[in-house]
């Protein structure tokens, strides 16, 4: 696929080709409380300025079996592990929809949200820079890492998911530069027009 290659295990950042969605799920739309306060942990873990809920990008659920079949059409099978992802394309996120995103408040199912917003968050903040060749990236992924496991050890949830990511990364530096103008084009794009909004397929 001509996205970068980053399904670090759960998570991933998403570039190059805005991806077409599969049928929707029937998990419930996360209601505004709960998106107040998976935005404010996404910043305050981060450092990052946080989004007003209208300026963030839609969250939308998907199945697993769908989920890898959108962000991984030519290969499902090297999807198989995604729970999330930012496509900043397309200015949406993905999450599968058998994650508790709910009242039941469960900090690990949280916590893949807390990173993804934690992306759109970056790159809300620094634009397509965030994907400007693999040192920036793989920077990109440790901060959103590292929110995503602040917030867990916050929560007294044990997992620690971003530990690898320092030693066993791996980004194809001609790739990241192809898909970073693709991401700069359409940053550039939303940024003279003001809209980011979810993209029409």
């Amino acid at each position: 696929m001509s996205l970068m290659k980053l399904f670090v295990f759960a998570i991933a950042l998403l570039t190059a080709n805005p991806i077409a969605l599969a049928a929707p799920s029937a998990h419930p739309p996360i209601d505004r409380e709960t998106l107040e306060y998976l935005v404010g942990k996404a910043a305050r873990h981060s450092g990052l300025p946080a989004l007003a809920l209208n300026e963030l990008p839609p969250i939308q659920f998907l199945s697993e079996a769908d989920l890898n079949k959108t962000v991984c059409p030519d290969d499902p099978e090297n999807c198989r592990k995604l729970a999330a992802v930012f496509d900043d394309l397309g200015y949406r996120i993905l999450v599968r929809d058998d994650f508790d995103i709910s009242e039941n408040f469960n900090p690990y199912d949280y916590s893949f949200l807390i990173h993804e917003i934690v992306h759109a968050l970056q790159y809300r903040s620094h634009g397509a820079e965030i994907f400007n060749g693999c040192a920036a990236v793989k920077a990109t992924e440790i901060q959103a890492y590292d929110a995503q496991d602040s917030f867990l050890k916050e929560a007294g949830d044990f997992h620690r998911l971003g530990q690898f990511i320092r030693f066993s990364f791996y980004c194809d530096e001609e790739t990241a530069q192809k898909d970073y103008l693709k991401s700069k084009e359409r940053w550039d794009a939303r940024n003279a027009s003001g809209k980011f909004v979810l993209e029409a397929q």
